[in-house]
C-alpha cells in the first residue's frame, strides 16, 4: 500500500475504486519497481481481472478509465471481445502513468509425430498507457517469443543497445540455473511505439527472489557507469523486498532503461 501522502493522490483513489468495482473478478496483486540512470520509483501497482461477461462500456465510464483519450477508448473496445484477461496498473512516480492491459490467447507450440513444433512470434498483450494529465498517451505491444532459450532471444535486441549488458548478465544469471537452453520461461519481446525495443522475462513459479537477482546487479562490475549511482536504490530495494518473488524482469529502451 502507498504511503500517507500518496493514499490521498486523487488517481489512487480512482484506481482503488475501480479496483472495487470489479470486486471478485480481480484476480492479485503486485508491486514493481523502475530503474533508470535518471530515476528509481517503487510507487507502482498492478492487479489483473477477470474480464469475461464484462461489458467494456460500462467500465470505461469508470473514474480512472474515463478520461482515456477516445481514439484509445476506441482501440480497446475494438480489442475487447478477443482479450481473455485483463489488467489496470498505476505509476505514481515520477509522474502519474494509467495503464491499461489487454491479454489474448495465443498458440504456443503443437506436437506433431511426438514433436514439439513451436508457434512463431505472436501478440501476447497490449498495453494502453496514459500520462495523468490525459495529454499523451502511448501503446506497448508484447510479442511471445515461444520456445526460445534466454540465449536466442537476445537477438531480438539491437546490437548495439545501452541494456545489453545488463541482459547478458541476467542470461547468464539464468544460465547458471539451466533455463538458458530450455524454454521454462516466457520471454517476451517488448515494443514500446514502435520506437523502444527490450525483453520481458516471465519468471512466475520459478521461485526466484528479487533478492536472487539484485544481489548480482550489485555485485557485477557490468552495470553500466550511468547506473552507478542508482546502486543504493537498488541496496534499498534488496533490503526491502529482498524476499518478494518475481514475476517479471523487463529491461530495455530507448535510452536503455530496465523495467522491473
Amino acid at each position: 500500500m502507498p504511503s500517507d501522502r500518496l493514499s490521498n493522490h486523487p488517481h489512487w483513489a480512482n484506481y482503488r475504486a475501480l479496483a472495487d468495482y470489479l470486486g471478485p473478478r480481480v484476480v492479485g496483486w503486485e508491486r514493481s519497481a523502475k530503474i533508470t540512470p535518471a530515476f528509481a520509483s517503487t510507487q507502482r501497482w498492478l492487479f489483473g481481472f477477470d474480464k469475461q461477461g464484462l461489458n467494456w462500456e460500462a467500465l470505461a465510464r469508470q473514474p480512472f478509465l474515463a478520461g482515456y483519450p477516445p481514439d484509445v477508448q476506441s482501440d480497446i473496445a475494438a480489442q475487447w471481445e478477443s482479450a481473455n484477461f485483463a489488467y489496470c496498473a498505476l505509476d505514481l512516480e515520477p509522474a502519474p502513468t494509467l495503464k491499461f492491459y489487454l491479454e489474448f490467447p495465443v498458440l504456443v507450440a503443437t506436437q506433431m509425430g511426438g514433436v514439439t513444433q513451436w508457434g512463431a512470434p505472436v501478440l501476447w498483450c497490449r498495453g494502453y498507457k496514459v500520462d495523468g494529465h490525459r495529454l499523451r498517451h502511448s501503446q506497448t505491444d508484447y510479442h511471445l517469443l515461444p520456445g526460445r532459450s534466454v540465449d536466442e532471444a537476445l537477438q531480438f535486441m539491437p546490437q548495439r543497445h545501452a541494456a545489453n549488458a545488463l541482459m547478458h548478465q541476467l542470461a547468464d544469471f539464468l544460465a547458471q540455473r539451466a533455463w538458458s537452453t530450455r524454454p521454462a520461461i516466457d520471454i517476451l519481446q517488448v515494443l514500446h511505439d514502435s520506437r523502444s525495443q527490450g525483453l520481458d522475462f516471465r519468471l512466475y513459479g520459478q521461485g526466484l527472489t528479487l533478492s536472487d537477482w539484485l544481489g548480482e546487479v550489485i555485485q557485477k562490475a557490468a552495470v553500466p557507469q550511468g547506473w552507478l549511482h542508482q546502486r543504493q536504490v537498488v541496496a534499498d530495494l534488496q533490503r526491502v523486498w529482498g524476499a518478494a518473488e518475481l514475476g517479471h524482469v523487463s529491461m530495455g529502451s530507448m535510452t536503455g532503461a530496465s523495467r522491473t
